[in-house]
């Protein structure tokens, strides 16, 4: 999939409201420009803001936005763009924009969650441990940057010369508390990165981190919950990790903690591997100990995505069809065809019909 619009029509469309990321890529994925996009879409041009609610408008917005992510050293990434990860594509829904500060590398990455009141004596040194084997093997360790697992993740990983991913529910230029700026600052110094979905300026709201969880997991190839609550936010990515088709580990924790009652419970329903070992995920993934090397993942589909590509063997289908055989939301679908294009796995023909790419 790709698409003739400039970047600032794209972040324009993102500032028409109550408008979805799946909105915004149908419409400049099948749309020649933001005009003919407001012109020829009257659910679009409803929704815009009133006063005034122009294209012209619009673009004065996405134009501040640009400028305030210059002044912080961000860039912003789409799906069209080639180096926008490709893990993001099976992220539902997909980010209509990426807001990056620092390098994003091609290389294995492995997201490590936890809850933000963790144990010294166990979920720390257990968190540092097996996130130093990896950094010196050459992974990406993604995490949250809250306090608790996520900063021993991400500080034993600079500790160890490594490059580590930080995912906030804010903007990128906004991280509090200090404390979490001052290690972001230095995620970036050693080569890792900031990134968000979130416009920059904007600050972060209860409601954005169960949000940020599935980009979490949509970047990594496998997700470990290290400690957390059988209710706690972790296992909410725990969630977002099977349906990405992510491979789950959960580290075993003492029955009498209500803080690895989450990872406990993972293990006994089998939602997740049990950990013991930093090694037994290296070698679980394939992956050298010593020198990793550059690392294809296999293809992996979330649940939505298996029934989509299975209804699409018997041949190119439209979204109402897919919907009429699998039995899912029409808005679920549209979002997971999106995201299946632009992996390189279906392609749409004419007509809005969609057929698997062999």
């Amino acid at each position: 999939m790709h698409t003739s619009w400039p970047l600032l029509d794209i972040v324009a469309l993102t500032f028409v409201r109550s408008f979805t990321a799946a909105h915004v890529l149908m419409h400049a994925s099948t749309h020649s420009d933001l005009e003919s996009a407001l012109d020829g879409d009257r659910e679009l041009f409803d929704a815009l803001p009133s006063s005034p609610s122009t294209a012209f408008a619009l673009r004065e917005q996405a134009a501040s936005l640009l400028d305030q992510c210059e002044r912080c050293s961000a860039r912003i990434l789409t799906p069209f763009d080639t180096n926008y990860p490709i893990g993001l594509r099976t992220a539902l829904p997909m980010p209509a924009v990426l807001f990056v500060r620092g390098v994003l590398r091609k290389a294995p990455c492995i997201g490590v969650v936890g809850t933000r009141r963790s144990t010294d004596g166990y979920g720390r040194p257990v968190t540092t441990m097996f996130v130093r084997t990896w950094s010196k093997a050459g992974a990406t360790i993604v995490s949250g940057l809250a306090t608790g697992i996520d900063t021993f993740a991400h500080t034993a990983t600079l500790d160890a010369g490594g490059h580590t991913i930080a995912v906030v529910a804010c903007g990128v230029d906004r991280v509090t508390p200090s404390s979490a700026m001052w290690l972001a600052e230095r995620i970036i110094d050693h080569g890792g990165a900031i990134v968000s979905e979130y416009r920059c300026g904007m600050k972060a709201m209860p409601g954005y981190f169960p949000v940020r969880n599935r980009v979490i997991t949509a970047l990594s190839d496998a997700v470990v919950v290290v400690e957390s609550t059988e209710k706690g936010g972790s296992m909410i990515s725990a969630d977002f990790a099977t349906k990405q088709g992510r491979a789950l580990y959960a580290v075993p924790g003492p029955i009498t903690s209500t803080r690895s009652a989450g990872p406990n419970a993972l293990i006994r329903t089998r939602q997740a591997v049990c950990l013991q070992s930093a090694e037994q995920l290296l070698d679980d993934l394939g992956l050298s100990r010593s020198a990793m090397l550059p690392f294809a993942p296999p293809i992996t589909y979330s649940p939505i995505e298996q029934q989509i590509v299975q209804a699409c063997t018997a041949g190119a289908r439209t979204a109402d069809a897919l919907a009429s055989v699998t039995g899912l939301a029409h808005g679920d679908i549209l979002a997971t065809l999106l995201g299946l294009e632009f992996r390189g796995l279906i392609r749409r023909l004419p007509g809005q019909h969609f057929e698997l790419i062999s």
